[in-house]
């Protein structure tokens, strides 16, 4: 009986230390140590370089966005205006959607846009509206 005894305190006594063996006392696991724990109910320099960070991308969201619509109003007239044939439209309309559908695509996987997928975007729509002038002009 006393063997039971004893054999039932030492698990309950494991039991209650495997929460304290679990905590990182701000360790992570990249080797980063910092008390961001508490800066986070302190409304920190964390916190704040987070919410900074949000609005950073949700305004480059929104430039990108802003830029696709003025692609798009841009070929539109274009097309209105006769500068450009309906099939070179069709073509730039055509890239622009794939643009579209790939921003989707990064927005679905992740939520919001890391720099790396801002800066591709960005970079297809500065070759997209290099297309466009170039075919304006032409």
């Amino acid at each position: 009986m006393k063997k039971i005894i004893i054999a039932a305190t030492a698990a309950a006594a494991l039991m209650a230390a495997m929460p304290a063996a679990a905590q990182t006392y701000g360790h992570s696991r990249d080797g980063y140590r910092g008390d961001r724990a508490a800066q986070v109910y302190r409304g920190g320099p964390a916190v704040r370089a987070e919410r900074r960070d949000d609005r950073r991308d949700w305004i480059q969201l929104r430039r990108i966005d802003q830029r696709q619509a003025q692609i798009a109003r841009r070929i539109d007239v274009g097309l209105r205006q006769r500068a450009l044939t309906y099939h070179e439209a069709r073509i730039l309309r055509t890239k622009l959607n794939q643009i579209e559908r790939l921003e989707r695509r990064y927005v679905r996987s992740n939520r919001d846009l890391t720099r790396a997928e801002a800066r591709n975007l960005n970079i297809r729509l500065d070759q997209l509206t290099w297309e466009l002038r170039y075919r304006l002009r032409a």
